[in-house]
């Protein structure tokens, strides 16, 4: 047996969650759309299970082509994305452990651009991790 209950099971299934993934905070930027994407992440996150226990994130943020730019290259700061994922989820995935997404003791994440026909969002999945 794997010792994995088949919470963990469901746990461990990724979800593509629709919208324009956008940072927590961007000065100049436009200002709707990180609460539009903090909205779209708890809205399709609801459902989850809840993860109260030590666990693995691993996110792809699937970006519009247009945040690549001459000024900005490689689009926006991973860590700063990471930030209003985590802060969103804290309201539905982490909502019932002590300090919310102070759970996830690991974490891989990527960014890319939206392939030509591809939705921009981000793919996420929960996985338990043996702490410490």
């Amino acid at each position: 047996s794997s010792g994995s209950s088949p919470e963990d099971d469901r746990m461990a299934v990724p979800r593509f969650i629709k919208g324009d993934p956008y940072p927590a905070r961007k000065a100049g930027g436009n200002e709707a759309a990180p609460d539009a994407w903090f909205n779209a992440i708890v809205n399709q996150t609801r459902d989850m299970v809840p993860v109260k226990d030590p666990c693995r994130l691993d996110v792809e943020f699937i970006l519009n082509k247009s945040r690549f730019t001459d000024d900005v290259p490689y689009g926006t700061d991973l860590d700063n994305l990471l930030e209003l994922l985590f802060d969103a989820l804290g309201e539905t995935v982490f909502l019932t452990a002590k300090r919310k997404d102070s759970v996830i003791v690991e974490v891989h994440a990527i960014k890319r651009w939206a392939k030509e026909g591809e939705l921009a969002g981000a793919i996420i999945q929960v996985s338990p991790r043996s702490w410490p």
